[in-house]
């Protein structure tokens, strides 16, 4: 969910932006961007993000390739 449904604020075609977001990385990834092993803990991952989000490294082998593709980064972030 968007932060702006989560804080009970006006929302518009945004939160669809965000929530295609979410969907590709978890579909590249295998897991939601924002993760925590309660659902307050998610709620307030979301509800606090910076806008800083950086692609994942599953493992040290991967630091030198790109587990999401540069394009489909580009696209997750905007």
């Amino acid at each position: 969910m968007a932060p702006e449904l989560l804080l009970g604020r006006g929302c518009d075609y945004m939160v669809d932006y965000w929530a295609i977001g979410c969907l590709l990385f978890e579909m590249l990834t295998g897991y939601p961007p924002f993760t925590g092993p309660t659902v307050e803990e998610i709620f307030h991952n979301i509800t606090n993000f910076d806008g800083d989000l950086q692609p994942p490294i599953f493992s040290e082998d991967d630091e030198d390739q790109d587990v999401i593709p540069p394009d489909a980064w580009d696209l997750i972030t905007k």
